[in-house]
């Protein structure tokens, strides 16, 4: 069991009973995340937190983001190499495969990255024609013409009001 190692992977769960407001900013005071990264952590997909790490690691891992009111899963590595703490063993790889089989790889550079059918000037349907469309009458007219001008104020009611004649005060 010493040999075993994990990918930390976290999906928005929740602790049952647990305010996701509260988990949030938990986990971003627990771990010091940035508002942006915890944004990411519960963008709906899944997030890899922390790849090949030992079971003590995982465990450690675990119990933090319990306590901040969320849950990850401990995803067990295929043939993982102990010795390798960057955890560049491929995961995707179904059981009995070869890892190496998997990876993905980089065109080289200059490249056609889409094939003849899915390139633009091969095919597809042409770009409708809108030439003929326009938001104002006429040919004759300007921006200025679509501008937004704003409503005019009402005028109150002062019909109920009256004037005093002003009387000096006297000494």
């Amino acid at each position: 069991m010493t040999d075993s190692r994990f990918d930390l992977v976290f999906a928005g769960q929740l602790v049952a009973g647990v305010d996701p407001l509260v988990a949030r900013w938990q986990l971003q005071a627990v771990f010091e995340l940035s508002d942006e990264a915890v944004a990411r952590l519960f963008s709906g997909h899944r997030i890899v937190i922390k790849r090949n790490v030992d079971p003590d690691t995982a465990s450690r891992y675990q119990e933090r983001f319990r306590e901040a009111g969320a849950s990850i899963e401990l995803i067990p590595v295929i043939d993982a190499d102990p010795t390798d703490p960057t955890g560049a063993t491929d995961q995707a790889a179904a059981p009995g495969m070869k890892a190496a089989a998997t990876r993905l790889t980089l065109a080289p550079p200059g490249s056609p990255l889409l094939d003849d059918l899915h390139r633009p000037s091969h095919g597809g349907p042409p770009a409708p024609d809108t030439s003929h469309l326009s938001l104002a009458t006429g040919t004759n007219w300007t921006l200025e013409d679509s501008a937004r001008h704003p409503p005019p104020a009402p005028i109150p009611d002062t019909s109920h009001l009256t004037l005093e004649p002003v009387v000096p005060e006297t000494k």
